[in-house]
């Protein structure tokens, strides 16, 4: 995968990750990660939780 929006998508899987924990596992900067974040969130392809981690939305025609 050489798409950031792509790496970002599939990094948390559908577990709850911190913005923090995307970061370190991607390698991106973390302005990078989290104006992707709001694109793929608009998108409904992540949505955070209350704690403020994300998470993949499923897509059901995956």
């Amino acid at each position: 995968m050489d798409n950031p929006a792509e790496i970002l998508l599939y990094a948390p899987g559908f577990e709850s990750t911190s913005l923090d924990a995307l970061v370190a596992s991607t390698g991106l900067s973390s302005t990078s990660v989290a104006s992707l974040l709001l694109v793929l969130e608009q998108g409904g392809r992540v949505a955070s939780n209350s704690a403020g981690r994300y998470y993949r939305v499923p897509n059901l025609i995956e």
